[in-house]
């Protein structure tokens, strides 16, 4: 037997052109690698300084953000330095947008290169109709809804501007340009957030678009706690003065911590500022309007802001697993990987919505029926606590019914946890989805807000004051529906329907719509009723003035951005937990399962829906929401899972 390194020199020689075999020093080729792995590690380097550095630049800008309204707030004087740091907050953002947008233009371009020269080669160029999502449809719509909400009430501010006198006190541009450039921005970001959230674009720059989202970040914190600060010291005003009328309108004394409040350097500064800012307007057609619509679209300024932040957090923290894109859009495997851990969805351009009523009717008429009660007992409650001898009457009939609705809720709650323990459990190994991790951080809120409440109850004890045992009931029934709710949606996003029975069935998905619409009706409650610190005057006789304003402002932002969060939790099991629309999901995360059932001729994913038939010929067919069925041979009569 030959051996092959001398068969190899035997056609070596009938080969017509000579050949040169050459071998790399052992020495030179480790000193390359190690040359290459020295560049590596130097440019992983840089990425982690750069994030770290970013980080620390969002931090020192929130330090700030905190730091000049509250001096501000207790300043004897205004200062055109407030404004200016916040022009720059704004300018920054904007032009970091205006730069992504060009990118995006930029790269839309090379698409279109690209397909038109590689047509013969579909892996070669950038990947086609790919982008990537930052939460639901739903909850980018929510997101959406609060930025109208902030554009419409800096526009009210801005034109409040042509109402000032052209004094020199009075007159002043920033005054104007400020809610100008806030409008510019809040737009410009809905729109990223919106359409533009893919960070395959960003990656020729990474320290621009790092340091572009931390200052995006700052800015939107800042914002948060600008309006909240704001809002909390027109509030703590307002209620004050009211306070102060009413004693001395029916002849009664203030309470010791009211009349040292009423007394203090930050009120008389507070009240002298609000006197100048009369005395400059020249009419008097704007500011109503603005102190009318405040305490309803100032809140939206805040929830924008807040779920913006969260928003932005996640892209900056996940823009680490797009560095290894080269120029075409090819990712490597390493980068694909851990996008599948990314709390990302990937989407094409062209998506449709659709909603799916089946197995959900009698819950959703529950649900308006209840909601059609809260709108009631609102009217009823702003009808009734203008007058003095019905304002212990409204406040305790919606009191009433928000212990009702809570009670309702936890009761829906557990059966619901029953109904869905029959569902299969899916195993998964992405991260917490965003929703759900926004749910946890707004229920801190909650606690916050009703423990303050039982507090204030105990200690003031049942007889004092007015409301009597409502006082008690109604935080505790909200904690314990809160606690409750929460654990039914972590437990519900794993669970997906597995048989033919469970689809046509839809168990607990009467409950989950009626709790849909249950959270929307809190959220009427908390944004109309509990946002306004004079809708709980026991509470504000026990903390003060002060103490209650702070606390309300702080904690009910959170309260109200709990009931949307778990609207959208809700809504996205509602729609998808129940309908075979997460199998193109389950497809596009087990790759592996994809090539080893289209081998054997089955659909991807349809095994993991259904593993009692995971060793039989399987054969399916998808079409459009309405026609879509799985047609299924086990070697018996077919069986036509139909929806």
């Amino acid at each position: 037997m030959d051996h092959p390194q001398n068969s190899n020199r035997i056609e070596r020689l009938h080969q017509s052109l000579p050949t040169l075999e050459l071998e790399i020093n052992p020495d030179l080729r480790q000193a390359s690698e190690s040359g290459q792995n020295f560049k590596q590690n130097y440019r992983n380097g840089d990425d982690v300084l750069t994030f770290i550095v970013s980080a620390f630049y969002a931090k020192l800008i929130v330090i700030l953000g905190i730091a000049l309204p509250v001096t501000d707030a207790i300043a004897t004087r205004e200062y055109d330095t407030y404004d200016a740091f916040y022009m720059y907050l704004y300018l920054g953002s904007i032009i970091f947008l205006l730069y992504m947008y060009m990118i995006q233009v930029k790269e839309k371009s090379a698409q279109d290169f690209w397909r038109r020269t590689a047509d013969s080669d579909p892996s070669y160029g950038i990947k086609k109709n790919q982008h990537v999502r930052y939460g639901s449809f739903y909850f980018r719509m929510g997101v959406t809804g609060f930025g109208i909400g902030s554009v419409i009430y800096s526009g009210l501010q801005f034109g409040q501007y042509f109402e000032l006198s052209s004094q020199k006190d009075c007159d002043n541009v920033l005054k104007a340009v400020k809610p100008l450039l806030r409008i510019i921005f809040a737009l410009m970001q809905m729109l990223f957030i919106f359409s533009y959230s893919n960070f395959l674009d960003m990656q020729r720059s990474k320290i621009i678009a790092r340091f572009g989202l931390m200052h995006m970040i700052a800015t939107n914190v800042c914002e948060w706690l600008f309006v909240l600060i704001e809002e909390t010291q027109h509030d703590i005003y307002k209620s004050a003065k009211k306070r102060q009328d009413n004693a001395a309108r029916d002849n009664v004394s203030l309470s010791e911590m009211d009349f040292k409040f009423l007394n203090s350097t930050t009120f008389t500064i507070t009240k002298q500022m609000y006197e100048h800012k009369v005395n400059c307007l020249q009419s008097n057609i704007m500011e109503p309007i603005l102190i009318k619509s405040e305490p309803y679209l100032a809140p939206c300024t805040v929830e924008y802001s807040l779920l913006c932040a969260v928003i932005l957090g996640l892209m900056w923290k996940n823009a680490q697993y797009y560095e290894n894109t080269d120029t075409r859009g090819n990712n490597s495997p390493e980068a694909e990987e851990k996008q599948s851990g990314c709390n990302v969805i990937y989407s094409s351009r062209q998506s449709q919505f659709s909603v799916d009523c089946a197995q959900a009717h009698k819950g959703l008429f529950t649900g308006i029926l209840v909601l059609a009660v809260t709108v009631i007992s609102l009217i009823m409650f702003f009808e009734l606590v203008g007058y003095k001898e019905y304002q212990d009457i409204a406040i305790l009939q919606v009191n009433a019914w928000e212990a009702v609705l809570f009670g309702m809720g936890t009761v829906a709650a557990v059966f619901c946890i029953a109904a869905l323990r029959d569902i299969g459990f899916h195993q998964m190994k992405r991260a917490l989805e965003l929703e759900h991790l926004l749910l946890l951080v707004t229920q801190c809120g909650v606690f916050m807000y009703f423990l303050f409440q039982i507090i204030g109850a105990v200690l003031m004890g049942l007889n004092k004051g007015k409301g009597g045992i409502m006082r008690i009931i109604t935080p505790h029934s909200a904690l314990i529906q809160s606690s409750c709710q929460t654990v039914l949606v972590l437990d519900a996003w794993r669970r997906r329907c597995s048989t033919a029975t469970q689809m046509r069935l839809k168990p607990g998905r009467q409950l989950i719509t009626f709790l849909l619409v249950a959270n929307i009706a809190l959220w009427m409650v908390n944004r109309l009723k509990n946002n306004r610190s004079v809708s709980h005057p026991n509470q504000m006789d026990f903390y003060g003035v002060l103490a209650w304003n702070i606390i309300t402002h702080v904690t009910m932002p959170l309260v109200v951005s709990y009931r949307f969060m778990s609207s959208v939790c809700f809504y996205e099991k509602s729609q998808f937990a129940f309908s075979d629309v997460h199998v193109d999901a389950l497809c596009r995360s087990r790759k592996s399962e994809e090539d080893a059932e289209r081998a054997d001729g089955a659909s991807p994913g349809l095994a993991t829906l259904f593993p009692a038939l995971a060793q039989s010929e399987v054969r399916t067919t998808f079409s459009n929401f309405k026609g879509r069925f799985c047609t299924v041979k086990a070697g018996a009569p077919d069986i036509i899972a139909r929806r």
